[in-house]
């Protein structure tokens, strides 16, 4: 996602597309505008700032004091007005000749009304959908849930490291990890075998300390005639769980005990 042209995960016919997971990288027709040596790195500091926080509606002091905390600005309300002016004039406008950034009453704010493309957003609403569709319709949920996990290659902003970026960042992984047990958890109750693997096996590798993931793949493998492999995974587990934490993984693996005696 470094460079060339978009990967498009979509339909959209936006000529602004934004993506943070995995890294940032923003494309305008085509373009990309982020490996344009002229631009200011403020000016990309202050657009990750307003798509992650665009619900709200921001003061200049905050985002100043945010984004560059080190600077002494003594007039935070024309350096904010100097850096959204340059930060409009790279991105342009939308094919509607919408602003992506709207000034209201001494506040700044993205404009979501505006055409654009922007990764979260999309995880959010993939993530969402798959969410609801899980309790009525799995073959649904698992459509929405492939398509959220194409979108979601990495984490948000992995380049940043600050309060502001960590809070996002978290709130994107929750979400992607919440839906990914209820989903598992769904598909182990209607034997889901193949799909309960699949999805929990990529899951293991965002979430390595998630252990009822590794509780429904040992279950699965189980239920699939593997006894041997389960029991060889059930104990490389608890010895990474052992040596991780000093005790062995809680959840549920009582069941698998018994499973294994009785099968014995």
């Amino acid at each position: 996602m470094k460079g060339g042209s978009p990967v498009k995960l979509h339909n959209d016919s936006s000529d602004l597309l934004i993506y943070t997971l995995g890294g940032f990288t923003v494309y305008k027709k085509g373009v990309n505008l982020t490996q344009e040596k002229s631009q200011s790195i403020k000016s990309f500091q202050l657009l990750k700032y307003l798509i992650a926080h665009r619900d709200k509606r921001l003061k200049p002091e905050q985002i100043v004091s945010h984004l560059w905390p080190d600077n002494n600005y003594s007039n935070p309300k024309s350096t904010m007005y100097s850096h959204i002016y340059r930060l409009r004039n790279l991105l342009g406008k939308d094919k509607y000749n919408n602003h992506y950034i709207l000034s209201d009453n001494g506040f700044y704010k993205w404009n979501k009304s505006a055409s654009y493309w922007l990764d979260i957003e999309e995880l959010e609403k993939c993530l969402n959908m798959a969410k609801q569709k899980i309790p009525t319709n799995l073959n649904k949920a698992i459509k929405y849930y492939r398509t959220a996990s194409h979108i979601n290659i990495g984490n948000f902003l992995p380049e940043d490291k600050n309060d502001w970026t960590s809070y996002v960042r978290n709130y994107y992984l929750n979400m992607y990890k919440n839906t990914t047990l209820e989903l598992t958890d769904r598909l182990q109750n209607f034997n889901r075998i193949k799909e309960t693997k699949e999805f929990t096996q990529k899951a293991i590798e965002v979430f390595p300390f998630e252990e009822k993931f590794y509780y429904h793949l040992t279950k699965s493998l189980i239920k699939e005639g593997k006894v041997q492999k389960a029991k060889d995974y059930f104990e490389n587990t608890k010895k990474f769980f052992v040596n991780e934490f000093g005790s062995h993984p809680s959840f549920n693996w009582h069941e698998i005990d018994n499973k294994f005696e009785a099968i014995n």
